[in-house]
């Protein structure tokens, strides 16, 4: 019987607002030291504890600059073909009332966009320029 390896990676990473400074910090969701949640940073192999409230799990996802699209986060969107932007914000589930279950986009302003474009199928194809521009978390984002 031959050897066989098996490879498996998945990135299952959180992004959150660490309760000292309310800076975002990216990793693996873990216990607190001092609180209920904490994400260990994998770059800097720390713990830091972390606003519950503000957890959001990476998507697998990438805008059109290659940063990573985490739950919550908002992006503005330029579509290039038509010469329309809009924003949308990124839920999981079922929020549009589609078909389908998954990361799904909720328009939240500027021009509707194609029903399809909101469940992520064809969006470079079809020439949607994206970009992450907060998350529902931020300040910013709200206004």
């Amino acid at each position: 019987m031959s050897k066989r390896e098996i490879l498996f990676k998945a990135e299952i990473l959180f992004k959150a607002k660490c309760l000292d400074n309310g800076e975002w910090v990216e990793g693996l969701l873990c216990k607190g030291l001092f609180s209920k949640l904490a994400i260990e940073e994998i770059k800097e192999s720390r713990r830091r504890d972390v606003d519950p409230e503000t957890v959001c799990q990476f998507t697998g996802l990438t805008d059109s600059d290659g940063k990573k699209v985490f739950e919550g986060d908002v992006l503005e969107f330029e579509e290039r073909n038509e010469g329309y932007k809009w924003t949308a914000r990124v839920e999981f589930g079922n929020p549009n009332g589609t078909w389908t279950w998954g990361w799904q986009l909720v328009w939240t302003g500027g021009e509707k966009p194609n029903p399809g474009i909101l469940l992520w199928i064809g969006m470079e194809s079809s020439g949607a320029y994206s970009m992450v521009i907060g998350n529902v978390h931020d300040k910013e984002a709200q206004q």
